[in-house]
């Protein structure tokens, strides 16, 4: 079984190595992939050949040696004029087959003689196998995903992957089952190996999309699952702790993390961004919307006055004040959270809950998960151009109250 572990082992290395030669000549090999790595394994399997018959007669590793005579004398016919000769005529009479078979012949010659040469010389060739088979692993992962190559399209590369498989199994049942006194035999994973190939392979890529989606929706499941438990057994517990994007004289929370759950739940009409057309490009520009929430302080009418005064002071009538500003509904409806406190959005003019209008910015008691509150409010988009220069060229405001009847809403 030795043998055929070097056998699987001696492609692989030669695949991956003729593929990094390539990545450093930066230029694609004269000869055919598939035929060259062939030919290199019809002369390795040849090279172990004649060593297991010369081993019958010289002893030690100088058998390999005396084994190596027939590539080197084979070598030195390919390199003269006359067997230049004899490839172009084979080349031309005995069929495109062998003619491509014929094409570096020589490289696969010194490939697979120095294959052989370095698995039969080295020390401990067992742990080499066993432990270098991880080495060529990255290595042919490293190659697939930074240069693109090893991709299926050859079917050295189905090869190379199987017999990967196969001896990256048997080295890691060799390392973890060390103690044991019975591991499955090698053979075992050459059959694996013998499925893989009979094995057609597709074409196209297998899309993983709905598994990912199941994936997902089973993970959101069991943690809307543990959010929900979470929140029960927080509720019931008076030092429970909570976390929150805002904080009042009756509650503080920790501060919100991305893996935080959701706390509030937004619902408005409309679109999500507002429109204005640019001046120097004359293009219509998109800029979001920005809703700025507080807990605490109910319906804020002082700073709506505030901002009509500001308004009229620098005389902005309804069509202008349109331009950056208007009046919006938003519904929001509290999730993971416990509190008090009142959230609505800034400039609220009205807030109710079920039908009821909310005084105050505190509650008497907890609002908990579903509590919904509509809130009518003043929209301003502070990012609006418009009143921007408004606010460059505004003045001092005007003392004088502005009346309700010449207000711009």
């Amino acid at each position: 079984m030795t043998e055929f572990k070097l056998h699987l082992f001696a492609f692989s290395l030669i695949c991956i190595c003729m593929e990094i030669f390539q990545i450093i000549k930066k230029e694609s090999i004269l000869f055919p992939r598939e035929s060259f790595m062939l030919t290199v394994m019809g002369v390795f399997f040849f090279l172990c050949i004649l060593g297991y018959i010369f081993s019958m007669f010289v002893k030690g590793r100088l058998s390999v040696f005396y084994s190596m005579l027939p590539a080197v004398l084979l070598y030195l016919l390919l390199k003269v004029d006359e067997s230049n000769l004899f490839r172009g005529t084979a080349a031309g009479s005995l069929g495109p087959a062998i003619a491509e078979a014929a094409v570096g012949l020589e490289e696969a010659i010194l490939a697979g003689a120095a294959a052989r040469l370095l698995l039969i010389a080295i020390p401990r060739r067992d742990a080499v196998l066993r432990y270098g088979i991880f080495i060529l692993d990255a290595a042919a992962v490293s190659l697939h995903f930074s240069k693109g190559i090893l991709a299926g399209d050859f079917r050295t590369d189905r090869l190379l992957f199987i017999f990967l498989t196969v001896l990256t199994l048997s080295a890691l049942q060799k390392i973890l089952c060390e103690r044991k006194k019975k591991p499955f035999p090698f053979y075992y994973f050459l059959l694996i190996g013998a499925v893989l190939i009979a094995v057609p392979m597709r074409k196209d890529p297998i899309d993983w999309t709905p598994v990912v989606r199941a994936g997902e929706n089973v993970i959101d499941h069991v943690t809307g699952l543990a959010d929900r438990i979470s929140y029960y057994f927080s509720a019931k517990l008076k030092n429970g702790s909570y976390a929150a994007g805002y904080s009042s004289m009756n509650q503080t929370g920790g501060k919100v993390e991305w893996s935080d759950s959701v706390q509030l739940i937004l619902r408005t009409g409309g679109d999500p961004y507002h429109i204005y057309r640019d001046e120097e490009t004359s293009r219509n520009m998109k800029i979001r919307r920005e809703l700025y929430l507080a807990g605490g302080r109910g319906a804020d009418r002082q700073a709506i006055v505030s901002f009509i005064r500001f308004l009229h002071s620098n005389h902005v009538d309804r069509e202008h004040a349109a331009l950056f500003s208007k009046i919006s509904n938003v519904e929001v409806e509290y999730a993971y959270l416990v509190t008090p406190d009142e959230i609505a959005p800034c400039n609220s003019i009205s807030l109710a809950s079920e039908g009821k209008q909310i005084e105050g910015g505190v509650s008497a008691g907890m609002h908990k998960k579903g509590y919904t509150i509509n809130a009518r409010y003043l929209d301003i988009d502070y990012g609006s151009p418009y009143l921007i220069d408004l606010f460059r060229r505004s003045g001092e405001i005007s003392q004088k109250n502005p009346s309700y009847e010449n207000s711009p809403y």
